[in-house]
This record gives structure tokens, sequence and C-alpha cells, in this order.
């Protein structure tokens, strides 16, 4: 019988057998989240969860047989760098959303004439508000998911990167080649990222 072909046969039988599972799942968060940026209108952060569900699913078909150690290690790169913009975007809404109205209005002017006012309204509502809708409340969702999407993405490529037998970033002064974490010194976590800005508001 004939074995397994030379790119599969380099990925671990650990990735394979058992963290595979935990990919495919992600695949399923990445189009859930997709989904939610279309529907809270975040159009760019759409694109981005599209294109990690894409990259995601071509990593982990054929049995995970494009998932290389150094694809693997790009990958956590993004998702940890995901989740710190991701977090901070959060952060900065999660006591409360501002929405920014501005009226205009013509009032008499001095000489007969009328002078535009333009009134500009602040107000801070729940992170969480029935009363703002639909639109409002996915936003809220779209996030508060996604940073904690992108950490399961970072904690799936740790582990995936460490199921290798050697790092990419030997030890220095050790020929051995044994495995470190994403930086390459010890088994200590690494790094990973994307990019979430927009809407953060409504106006």
């Amino acid at each position: 019988a004939m074995g397994p072909s030379g790119a599969e046969a380099d990925v671990p039988p650990a990735i394979q057998d058992k963290y595979a599972y935990g990919w495919w799942a992600f695949v399923s968060l990445m189009l859930v989240m997709f989904a939610l940026h279309l529907l809270a209108e975040y159009f760019f952060p759409a694109l981005s969860s599209g294109l990690m569900a894409f990259v995601t699913y071509y990593m982990v078909s054929n049995r995970c047989r494009n998932m290389t150690q150094p694809c693997t290690l790009m990958f956590g790169v993004i998702c940890v760098t995901q989740s710190i913009i991701d977090l901070v975007a959060l952060l900065m809404v999660v006591g409360g959303r501002t929405k920014v109205r501005a009226e205009t209005s013509g009032v008499p002017g001095a000489s007969h004439g009328t002078q535009t006012v333009t009134t500009i309204t602040k107000e801070t509502r729940p992170f969480f508000d029935s009363s703002e809708g639909f639109k409002y409340n996915i936003q809220s969702t779209a996030l508060l998911a996604s940073p904690l999407v992108m950490l399961i993405g970072s904690a799936l490529a740790y582990i995936s990167y460490n199921a290798y037998p050697s790092s990419l970033f030997p030890r220095e002064g050790r020929g051995d080649g044994e495995s470190g974490a994403f930086g390459g010194y010890g088994y200590g976590a690494g790094a990973a990222g994307g990019g979430y800005g927009a809407g953060l508001e409504e106006r």
C-alpha cells in the first residue's frame, strides 16, 4: 500500500487526528462572524472574517495537508494581533456606546436674514439595549464575540505549532531542535493579527 504524500506525512498525527476537529469548528465560527458582521453592516470586518474562514478551510482540508509549521505560526500571529485590536475596540464601548446626532435649523439673523444653526447631541446608550433595535444589538454582539473567537484561533495555532517535533526558532546553543512556542524559547505563548475599526459609533 502506498504511504501518505510528502506534504501530509510532514503534518503531525496529533493535528490530523485530534486538533483537526477544533480547526473545523473554527471555520464554522468564522462563518458565523462573517454573517454577524454583514448584519451589523461592518463590511471591512466581514471581509476579514470571510478571508479568515477561507484560509482556515484551506489549511485544514485534505487532512490538514496545508497546515505547515510556518503557516501555523503566521496564522497564530494574525489571530493574536486581531484579538488585541478587537479587545481594545470592545473596551472602548463596553461601558456604553455613544450616538452622535446633528440637527440643522434656521433661526432669524441679525439683519432680517436666516442664520443656520447646527446642534450636535451626544447620547450614551447601554452596550445592549432592546429599545435601539436589531442592528444596534447585532453590532454589540459582533464587538463582543470577535476577540473571543480570535483567542480561540490563537489557542489552536499555539497547540498545533507545538505539535511539531522541532521549532522554527531552535534555541541557541542546542542542536536537538526541541520544540519551543511561537517565539522559540521554551513553551510560552506567541503572537498573532487583523483589523477591526469600523462602526464603533452609530451616527
